[in-house]
Formats: C-alpha cells, sequence, structure tokens
C-alpha cells in the first residue's frame, strides 16, 4: 500500500469509532500527566531530607523509571490500534490498559525494555545510527502481541530480532510516514499562534504576560488537537504493519 491507501485504510476503520479513539488517548494522556506530576511536586518542595540530596542522588534514577512507565504505557496505543485494524475493539478503559491484559504484560515489557536499551547502545556511537536502529526497531510491540496471541512463548528479544528482519529495506518507508504528519503539528502551532495573539490584542496583554498567553495557547492547541491526531496516526502505523508482516506471526 502507498501511503495515501495506508491513511484512507486507517480513516475507514475509525469511522465510527472516532469518539472511542479520542477517549483511549485522553485517558492514556491523564494517566501520564498523572504519573509524571507528583514526582517534580515532590522534589520541589523535599530537596534535601536528613542529609540525603534526592536532587542529585535518587531524582535521575526516578525520572528514568517515570520515563520507562510512560513510555510503556504508550504500548496500548499499538495494541489498541492494531486489534481495530483486525476489527476488534475493547471499551475504552480497557483498551487504554490493554498493554497490560490478556497475558501482554511480561513480553511486551521486556522486549521494550531491550528495545530501548539497544537503540540506547547505538546512539552512544552516534545520533544517526541510533535514529536508524529505532526504526529498526519500531514494530516490536506489534510483533509480540501477534506472537502473544497466537500462544506462542515469546522470549525477552523475539520481538526486536523479528522486527531488525522484518523492518531490513523499509525504515525510509515508515520515516517517511511518520514525516507526512508533522504538517498537522505545525497547522497545530499555528493555530495556537494566532489564537495567543489575538487573545493577548484583546485583554491588551504585553511583556511576559502575552508570552505566556502565547505559550498557553499553542499548548492547548497541540493537546487538544494531539487527542484526534494520536489515533489517526496510530491507526495508521497499526495498517503499515499489517500490509507489511501480513499474518506471518501468528
Amino acid at each position: 500500500m502507498t501511503r495515501a491507501e495506508l491513511k484512507a485504510e486507517a480513516k475507514k476503520k475509525l469511522h465510527g469509532n472516532w469518539r472511542w479513539a479520542i477517549t483511549v488517548a485522553l485517558i492514556i494522556s491523564l494517566i501520564n500527566v498523572i504519573i509524571a506530576s507528583p514526582s517534580y511536586a515532590q522534589f520541589a518542595v523535599h530537596g534535601n531530607l536528613a542529609g540525603f540530596d534526592y536532587k542529585s542522588q535518587s531524582h535521575w534514577f526516578l525520572q528514568i523509571c517515570l520515563s520507562i512507565l510512560i513510555s510503556f504505557f504508550a504500548l496500548s496505543y499499538a495494541v489498541t490500534f492494531l486489534n481495530l485494524c483486525d476489527g476488534r475493539k475493547e471499551n475504552a478503559v480497557k483498551s487504554a490498559f490493554s498493554a497490560f491484559y490478556d497475558n501482554l504484560f511480561i513480553p511486551e515489557f521486556f522486549n521494550y525494555l531491550l528495545q530501548n536499551v539497544f537503540e540506547f547502545l547505538w546512539a552512544l556511537l552516534l545520533i544517526i545510527p541510533g535514529i536508524i536502529k529505532s526504526y529498526s526497531y519500531a514494530l516490536t510491540p506489534y510483533i509480540v502481541k501477534d506472537m502473544v496471541d497466537s500462544g506462542q512463548q515469546v522470549s525477552f528479544t523475539a520481538g526486536v530480532t523479528a522486527s531488525k528482519h522484518l523492518m531490513a529495506g523499509h525504515k525510509w518507508q515508515l520515516f517517511v510516514l511518520d514525516l507526512s504528519f508533522i504538517g498537522w503539528y505545525f497547522l497545530l502551532c499555528g493555530i495556537g499562534i494566532l489564537l495567543g495573539v489575538g487573545f493577548s490584542f484583546l485583554i491588551k496583554a504585553t511583556g511576559l504576560f502575552r508570552i505566556f498567553a502565547n505559550t498557553a495557547m499553542v499548548s492547548l492547541c497541540v493537546g487538544l488537537g494531539s487527542l484526534v491526531l494520536i489515533p489517526y496516526v496510530q491507526a495508521t502505523k497499526a495498517e503499515f504493519y499489517r500490509n507489511l508482516a501480513g499474518n506471518q506471526f501468528k
């Protein structure tokens, strides 16, 4: 399929399911905010306790753990929209936690963890090899889901290895597909800037408050727009995977 055909198929699958898809994106976004925000508040208030410098000694470790957890929640997008691609749909709440159900958690988590370790090690060489390898491993969560659904015993590197082989010769194709959505983000930023300028002019704001108003409007537009854009992107990537892999991992 061409990029246009993949996107058209994604829109077809989302037709009549937009409210559900936006709800899934909203739940995952809220969970990520809830996970991330308490740590910042804690360290802002309690920098030191009984001679222990949390900021310098444990803050980095907690940040890594939170980043892993937040990123892992994003795997629910892959699972959820691959299900939609295959004609299945759970309720929005279960879909937001789909990476934790149906025996997926352990194989998905460890393949995800090792995927990130491999990408990090490649990135230590140079940025470009790291980016290339990130596309080599990009289909890992989809492959793991297919393997688990078929009742296979999935090792901690099975999805990563299979993705590397499957993406041979297709990394550029997925990169261009990702790049094709960037115009939507520029559009959202542009709308936010225009609304921010209009709001600042309306209330006659100047200086720092004007900058704050513009920034807030951009953030609001990107945030709200992403609730629509994320399902579109994820459904398209699920179609890309299914078109490329077929049922070979089932």
